[in-house]
């Protein structure tokens, strides 16, 4: 992961200077083409976005510009050949021409190797206010940023009334129902019986038969069976090759 970025990052510097649109396609097309990084699309991908983002987030705050607008007057429209490479007409009107909302909801994503529960330890680090007693060395924090931030679930549930989760998983069943379990209950906890969350299996499942095993797990499990209501959708269980074959169909 470190890697992926660290390569996006020097991409990113290196990229000759160009409007943001093209920019952005620039460093996506450079950053896919390095054989050199790992070959999973989405990791691969993955550092390109986090500079994507800063990108995006740096163009709005320098002209003190909504995204919306940026959106309509053609700063980030994407390129023709990315929108027809997935079956999109270009010249079609785009989604975003519509109104904008007034609000929208938050959807925090809770990765694998993410700290759930707020210790002290974190609490010293980051200059949160910590609320529960040390972690076992399964939920060691790691090194979180020493910024004021939360960086754990819980402490960014506290500060920001997260109600919308994205959770992750890793295709290991055992594993995910155990994190899941735990991920669930600390959701119930602290954001209240209102929250709700997706699954995302980032296509780690490699068959049908491995998905609705874990599936199946879930709804057996009594930890976990009460949150089947809360689950809006699960995000690509299978691979893509799996998920778009007749077979899968």
């Amino acid at each position: 992961m470190r890697r992926v970025i660290e390569a996006a990052r020097e991409r990113a510097a290196a990229l000759a200077p160009q409007p943001l649109a093209p920019w952005i396609a620039a460093l996506f097309d450079a950053q896919w083409a390095d054989a050199t990084l790992p070959p999973h699309p989405l990791l691969r991908q993955f550092g390109a976005s986090l500079w994507e983002r800063a990108a995006i987030d740096a163009v709005c705050r320098a002209r003190q510009t909504p995204l919306q607008t940026l959106l309509e007057d053609g700063t980030l429209a994407p390129p023709a050949h990315w929108l027809a490479a997935v079956g999109l007409d270009p010249t079609a009107p785009p989604a975003w021409a519509r109104r904008p909302l007034p609000r929208v909801t938050l959807r925090h994503t809770v990765g694998m190797a993410d700290t759930l529960r707020e210790t002290r330890e974190t609490a010293r680090e980051t200059g949160t206010t910590p609320v529960s007693e040390p972690a076992t060395s399964a939920e060691a924090p790691g090194d979180p940023p020493a910024d004021g931030l939360p960086a754990t679930l819980e402490a960014n549930i506290r500060a920001y009334g997260l109600t919308q989760f994205k959770l992750k998983l890793s295709g290991d069943i055992d594993a995910d129902l155990d994190r899941l379990a735990d991920t669930l209950g600390l959701c119930l906890e602290h954001a209240g019986d209102r929250f709700t969350c997706t699954l995302d299996a980032n296509e780690n499942f490699l068959d049908p038969a491995a998905f609705a095993a874990f599936a199946h797990r879930f709804r057996a499990d009594p930890r976990l069976a009460p949150h089947l209501p809360r689950i809006t959708c699960i995000e690509q269980p299978l691979k893509r090759d799996v998920a778009l074959s007749a077979a899968a169909a």
